[in-house]
């Protein structure tokens, strides 16, 4: 399982706030050993990442494919510097949602049997 301590951002806490008042379901901070993810959208059964400075780009490519290749799980990134400003996401994560959202019964019963906790 993954042991690490989390750190709840200010931006982090945007997005939740944001994303609680659209009315989308979420799970804060899911394991996805050997992985966890920011937010879980179990109706999507896809993931949100806030990405801070401490992130990579060739590392965030190479763990989401990790995810959905494990999970089936497909990541949707939010830069921690647009967190608070929907504007430079919000169409992005409603494309996102309609290209996966036909998938996702499917896509979470191929992992369901690797991810007992959800």
């Amino acid at each position: 399982m993954v042991d690490q301590v989390s750190v709840f951002s200010d931006a982090h806490k945007a997005v939740v706030k944001l994303l609680n008042a659209w009315g989308v379901e979420l799970m804060i901070e899911v394991d996805f050993p050997p992985y966890r993810v920011d937010c879980y959208l179990p109706t999507l059964h896809a993931a949100i990442e806030i990405d801070g400075p401490q992130h990579s780009a060739k590392r965030d490519r190479i763990r989401d494919q990790k995810l959905f290749t494990q999970y089936s799980l497909p990541v949707f990134r939010i830069k921690a510097t647009q967190a608070l400003h929907p504007k430079y996401w919000r169409n992005r994560l409603v494309e996102f949602y309609e290209e996966f959202v036909d998938s996702a019964h499917e896509r979470w019963h191929q992992c369901r049997d690797e991810t007992p906790w959800l």
